[in-house]
């Protein structure tokens, strides 16, 4: 008896090594891509601190959700919750301070801090493509607010979230970015180049850089936006404008979307996009 207990302890223990350095493996190689340091340069932009550039960023920054994520007074608003890591959106009129304009464009585009630190939340996937333009506008409107309120606690990743970066499940935003530049837009042209932009900066959050719906797709996810096709123009701005559907229905997400972001988008704007997705269905094998 007191050998096959011997027997039990011994493969207990060694059970018990075997799973603690399963976890220390994964705890190392998780925290190394946390802690990974990039190199993209801050690249300079020029900003117009004008009022009508004011008024000008605060329409893209709703457009693009920075409102949405940041809050309207931009202290932090949006949680992300498990599986994946728990990450409060940065109250940026504590946190932008200590960034230069550049660096402000390439957290934003690259998804990289002034620290070289990858982000994890940002959909800096869907921002790479924002023009110097628009980027100088947003980032003139973000510095408009004095700071206030509380820094947010840092991310919490737990270990479904560690197992995840450590396989390669899960990437820092950086790495989205870099796949979302390998699969741009469909290119239409230049009477559809503003749409084409709108589009890739506004929409492939959700719908992907290539526009062709959330990868895998899943029931109620993101579709390929060929489907804006089946939508005239009138049902189409109701669409972007209510979050209603050519059916009289609501959508989810979209409806949220639409309601707090599309809807700054111009009559002539969602014009042009509509246009842009039409032409994709059509040019479509």
């Amino acid at each position: 008896m007191k050998r096959y207990a011997r027997l039990i302890l011994t493969g207990v223990g060694s059970l018990a090594v075997v799973i603690g350095l399963g976890f220390g493996t994964v705890y190392a190689l998780s925290q190394a891509r946390i802690e990974r340091v990039y190199m993209a340069p801050a690249r300079p932009v020029a900003v117009d601190r004008s009022a009508a550039a004011v008024a000008r960023g605060k329409r893209m920054a709703a457009i693009y959700g920075c409102t949405g994520c940041h809050g309207k007074d931009l202290t932090g608003k949006y949680v992300s919750e498990a599986p994946f890591p728990v990450i409060h959106a940065a109250n940026l009129t504590v946190s932008l301070p200590r960034y230069t304009d550049a660096e402000i464009a390439r957290v934003v585009r690259e998804g990289v801090t002034n620290e070289g630190k990858p982000v994890w939340a940002m959909p800096s996937e869907g921002f790479e493509a924002i023009s110097d333009r628009d980027m100088g506008d947003v980032i003139a409107f973000l510095r408009t607010h004095r700071p206030k309120g509380e820094t947010p606690p840092a991310p919490d990743f737990g270990w479904l979230s560690r197992w995840q970066i450590a396989t390669g499940e899960y990437e820092d935003i950086p790495a989205l970015v870099r796949h979302a530049r390998a699969k741009p837009a469909v290119d239409l042209g230049t009477q559809h180049i503003a749409a084409r932009y709108l589009v890739r900066t506004a929409c492939s959050e959700c719908h992907g850089s290539d526009l062709k719906g959330a990868q895998p797709a899943y029931p109620g996810s993101a579709p390929d936006l060929m489907i804006a096709a089946s939508y005239d123009l009138p049902t189409f701005t109701r669409l972007l404008r209510t979050g209603v559907a050519a059916d009289g229905k609501e959508r989810g997400l979209m409806t949220v979307v639409s309601r707090s972001r599309f809807s700054n988008f111009t009559d002539a704007e969602i014009a042009e996009i509509h246009a842009y997705l039409t032409a994709r269905a059509e040019a479509a094998p």
